[in-house]
């Protein structure tokens, strides 16, 4: 893998951990505890995590471009992520 790809994809894991950090203090804020709103974050972060391996793990494993696939992926993600906000 070369570095631009290998530098993309530690961009993309960075701005995942920013958001998880905007979420858990948002949602702390709103339920009044910290540790509640982690729980409630991260397990639908890791719920979001096996439902795209569920429904798009074939079709990546088909995929002629995989990392083309990877990329229109986490733009979705960002734009749903920026949109809930």
């Amino acid at each position: 893998m070369n570095a631009r790809v290998t530098g993309l994809l530690v961009a993309s894991g960075l701005a995942a951990l920013v958001a998880e950090v905007v979420w858990t203090r948002a949602l702390a804020a709103a339920l009044g505890s910290e540790a509640h709103a982690t729980a409630a974050v991260l397990g639908v972060y890791f719920a979001g995590l096996a439902l795209g391996a569920r429904v798009f793990g074939k079709r990546a494993d088909a995929a002629a471009h995989p990392l083309r696939l990877y990329a229109w992926l986490e733009a979705a993600g960002a734009v749903g992520g920026v949109w809930a906000l």
